[in-house]
């Protein structure tokens, strides 16, 4: 009778052990973790043009994986002047949450972050800029 008692206790606790194993593994298949100890992590990927937020689980792995783009330009970045103001435009194409900022200069070392330079005289101008993109605390 003592030997039957012990042998259903080692079974209980190698079937708590399984299912926890189970369950891990099928959270990472499914989508679903039932432990939710989320742990939030931001990382910037200028080499795609986005931000990547995960919330990953501490216990089982599980990442829940959210991209948002940063994509920007100027248009009118080289233009002829013909006696009428000119300047370029920026637009912006990111997701509403990337904020947009950028420099603009007609040198690469005079880039402020003030309006773009407005020209009138003829002639032909280069405007320089540079875009700087925020995801919250991360940024590129």
């Amino acid at each position: 009778m003592l030997r039957k008692r012990i042998r259903r206790v080692i079974a209980a606790a190698l079937g708590a052990s399984l299912i926890l194993l189970l369950t891990s593994s099928q959270a990472r298949a499914s989508g679903y973790c039932p432990h939710w100890h989320m742990e939030l992590v931001l990382t910037a990927e200028p080499e795609l043009g986005r931000f990547r937020e995960a919330e990953v689980c501490m216990d089982c792995g599980l990442e829940l994986v959210e991209y948002y783009s940063a994509r920007a330009f100027l248009e009118g970045g080289v233009f002829t002047a013909d006696g009428e103001v000119h300047g370029p435009t920026l637009v912006n194409l990111s997701d509403p949450y990337v904020e947009v900022q950028a420099r603009y200069g007609l040198t690469p070392d005079g880039l402020s972050l003030s309006d773009p330079p407005q020209v009138s005289e003829p002639g032909e101008y280069e405007i320089w800029y540079e875009i700087r993109y925020t995801y919250w605390t991360c940024s590129f």
